[in-house]
């Protein structure tokens, strides 16, 4: 605790070094690639809903002045962000909520553009498809799919108060697959060009895919098993999934 607060106090002190130690995951590829596609975007500015103090997807975008939305329902997060955003003046919105289908637009308008990216470890797929429903403006969509669920078109059933430890154990039991994430993006004329780390897929609308030099990826060309889950648990995903198959999913 006593660390975590001395590296806050220098986060505060020292923009340069907060920005040194701002990234997305699995070492930046994340931000790194938004970098690559950011050059074609008609609007600079991003809504982000689950990030970290100094960890999220749109990290490299915040250095780049762009305006951005950070949404999460950590008080503790969202109250620290806030400061920095206010000492370093980042040009962002903090908005501590924890999203539901009955509140997403309180923070999501109709004329949002730019970035979406969504990483909640639980009801990802049915508040995207809320967003969805009232935007498809959005340039760019980061999705963090459910590699345990492999080839599957599943997702987790909508629970207002998920969680997905209390779920189980294994903290295995969210979200949804990455099948499922094609389905729903493809509907609303997104393709999939991008995944990371078995964790993270990229999903452009169809204006800005003919600008960038990327295919339309299908599942099987896309698909990989979480790299980092696969290497902490000594397991793979077929293990993962034999592990939550008895708790309840629903065909999207």
């Amino acid at each position: 605790m006593i660390k975590q607060i001395i590296i806050f106090i220098i986060f505060c002190l020292n923009k340069s070094y907060y920005f040194k130690r701002l990234c997305s995951q699995n070492n930046n590829k994340e931000a790194e690639f938004l970098d690559l596609c950011a050059s074609n975007l008609k609007h600079k500015n991003f809504f982000e809903i689950g990030f970290g103090l100094n960890e999220f997807n749109c990290s490299n975008l915040v250095k780049k002045k762009y305006s951005g939305h950070l949404v999460d329902g950590n008080k503790k997060t969202c109250l620290q962000m806030s400061i920095l955003n206010k000492i370093h003046k980042l040009n962002l919105k903090i908005h501590n909520i924890f999203l539901t289908k009955d509140n997403i637009k309180e923070v999501i308008t109709e004329s949002s553009g730019g970035i979406f990216s969504i990483d909640i470890d639980g009801n990802d797929f049915w508040i995207l498809k809320e967003v969805l429903n009232c935007n498809t403006n959005f340039e760019i969509i980061i999705v963090e799919y459910n590699a345990s669920f492999k080839d599957r078109c599943v997702s987790i059933p909508y629970q207002k108060n998920f969680d997905r430890h209390k779920a189980h154990k294994s903290g295995w039991y969210h979200g949804a697959s990455l099948n499922a994430f094609i389905k729903l993006l493809n509907t609303h004329n997104y393709h999939l060009i991008k995944t990371i780390g078995g964790v993270n897929a990229f999903f452009v609308n169809k204006d800005n895919f003919e600008k960038l030099p990327f295919k339309d990826l299908k599942f099987e060309y896309a698909y990989e098993e979480g790299v980092l889950r696969n290497q902490w648990s000594k397991t793979d995903a077929n293990h993962q999934y034999r592990t939550i198959e008895h708790l309840p999913l629903i065909e999207v």
